[in-house]
């Protein structure tokens, strides 16, 4: 959602605009997706590569750089971890 949502808060030139509102939307379905195949959870680790690399690729404004790496990072790490498990483990009692 923050990648659609950062998409319209600040200005972006219009290339990367597309690419962050697109892999707003991909990763959006991607996790929709993963609650049908487990696969799909996978799949926005992909995407997170392509908000990083895109920051090469396209050159967007400094304040857009940072959101897009600290996103892209944020996405990858998650990508990885596995949706059925708990980040807190309880303690017995």
């Amino acid at each position: 959602m923050w990648l659609l949502a950062s998409s319209v808060l600040w200005p972006h030139a219009q290339a990367q605009r597309l690419s962050t509102m697109g892999s707003g939307a991909v990763v959006l379905l991607l996790e929709w997706l993963s609650r049908k195949v487990e696969w799909a959870h996978r799949l926005s680790g992909l995407v997170a590569t392509w908000v990083i690399l895109a920051l090469f690729v396209i050159w967007p404004s400094p304040i857009t750089a940072w959101n897009n790496l600290l996103v892209g990072l944020i996405m990858a790490v998650l990508s990885t971890l596995d949706p059925d498990r708990p980040f807190v483990r309880r303690r017995r009692a």
